[in-house]
């Protein structure tokens, strides 16, 4: 068996299309799928396997976010059928007519269940195979209502689906926590699309208690890097790792203590920025938005770090 990279549209994020790319913190909490496309299609060469790649995360695009290699639960990906295969003569030209059934799938990788489906004829007629086989894939409208509709409702019923097993990700995540497993119980919470409102609250209350388990674990090595910074006189870089540690966490006094002694480092011009920047510490609003942040560029390394490799022929099975 022969295994492709994933061209994603993520679970817990929907994309806009970059080759090549890895999560960003900007794409937590969008609705994502990975398009998984086959290696090779009979009949098909490498400019029509890059013209339907390309189609497909066009389709997508008023909907959902699309990028390659990174790791999503949901899977998007084609089904290439021939059903007609003719040619005629016309004078002293022959043409040639080909008619494909392009099907759309998306499914979850975890439990195997099929969300939603899209099925279309393409007839495509030229002077010769490749052409005919072109200007079917041409029929192709990514932008189509019924193409619209089709990633709409599946956006629809994924919603729907984290609304009605919040609970469920929850206790998933808590589980995760409790085996010392931090980033990826929080990679699972923040993996929950922000249009689930009703999730929304639970999720939230959870990944924080989950983010401060992990910044007691991460405690030594934060003090460790911050001391590392400062060894380097990279004073305003040791002080924001410090900032960052959690008034609960169990090294916080240390950290408290330990900023004290690099402030007293700093001249002048270095104090004022550092004040400035220690404004955003002091403002509950902040305060949220940068453990948020932080959450979220634990999910990123997270799932960055997951192999993004999915073999076409089993899932499509």
């Amino acid at each position: 068996m022969k295994f492709i990279k994933i061209l994603s549209l993520i679970s817990f994020l929907f994309i806009v299309f970059h080759s090549n790319e890895q999560i960003t913190s900007d794409q937590v909490g969008n609705i994502t799928f990975s398009l998984v496309m086959p290696e090779s299609i009979e009949g098909f060469d490498d400019n029509l396997m890059l013209k339907l790649e390309s189609k497909i995360i066009q389709a997508t695009s008023k909907v959902a976010i699309a990028g390659k290699g990174f790791y999503s639960d949901f899977i998007l990906y084609p089904v290439v059928t021939f059903s007609e295969d003719n040619s005629s003569n016309f004078g002293n030209k022959k043409l040639y007519s080909k008619k494909i059934n392009l099907d759309l799938f998306i499914k979850s990788i975890s439990d195997g269940r099929i969300f939603s489906s899209y099925s279309q004829s393409l007839i495509g007629v030229g002077e010769n195979e490749n052409f005919a086989l072109i200007n079917s894939l041409n029929e192709f409208n990514p932008q189509s209502s019924d193409v619209e509709r089709f990633f709409s409702s599946s956006c629809d019923k994924i919603i729907n689906y984290f609304n009605a097993n919040c609970d469920y990700f929850i206790g998933k995540s808590d589980a995760l926590a409790k085996m010392g497993k931090y980033d990826e119980a929080i990679a699972l919470l923040l993996s929950i699309p922000n249009l689930s409102a009703k999730c929304q609250t639970k999720i939230k209350d959870m990944s924080i208690e989950v983010y401060k388990q992990y910044i007691n674990k991460e405690c030594k090595v934060l003090l460790n890097k911050s001391y590392a910074e400062k060894s380097s006189k990279n004073y305003q870089a040791a002080l924001v790792i410090l900032a960052n540690i959690d008034p609960s966490a169990n090294c916080y006094t240390d950290s408290q203590v330990m900023m004290k002694e690099i402030e007293k480092s700093l001249d002048q011009d270095e104090k004022k920025k550092w004040e400035t920047e220690l404004m955003k510490y002091n403002n509950l609003v902040e305060i949220e938005k940068i453990k948020i942040n932080a959450m979220k560029e634990i999910a990123v390394a997270y799932y960055n770090s997951i192999p993004n490799a999915v073999n076409y022929y089993h899932i499509k099975n």
